[in-house]
């Protein structure tokens, strides 16, 4: 049963954010997953997200055929940031790929850290990969 609760203070934030126009070349795939991968953990730790741990992969994996891409996951002590890309521009039922979905969740007490992260990533991939953010969305969350 879900009981409608309400409440006028809300501490966390959650924002999805899609890009389109995200190509790397398969040769370049390792330098991109690093660059993107150390900068995110910067921009985290520099927005005061402390993070607990992370995993990440290129794909496709061995066991799992995949366009090529690659997903890295954060674990925060304030929730999580993921992203998940497809960066190859072949034909995937009829669209072409090139795309990344970002989603950060945090319950920071300074909701700053969340907004400055956004803003910090968003910035650093329009400008080092060129990529079109496609649609974003914030709610609030408990």
């Amino acid at each position: 049963m879900i009981r409608n609760i309400q409440t006028t203070t809300f501490r966390g934030k959650h924002s999805i954010l899609n890009y389109t126009n995200f190509f790397i070349k398969h040769k370049n795939i390792d330098a991109a997953f690093t660059n993107i991968k150390l900068t995110c953990r910067n921009i985290l730790t520099n927005n005061n997200l402390r993070i607990v741990d992370s995993c990440s992969s290129i794909l496709p994996l061995k066991h799992c055929p995949s366009p090529d891409g690659f997903t890295i996951c954060y674990l925060l002590d304030e929730s999580h940031m993921s992203l998940h890309s497809y960066t190859n521009n072949e034909l995937d039922r009829g669209e072409i790929i090139g795309k990344l979905a970002v989603d950060l969740f945090t319950c920071s007490p300074n909701p700053l850290n969340h907004h400055n992260t956004i803003r910090d990533l968003n910035k650093f991939l329009i400008e080092n990969y060129d990529v079109l953010l496609d649609s974003s969305k914030t709610i609030d969350r408990f």
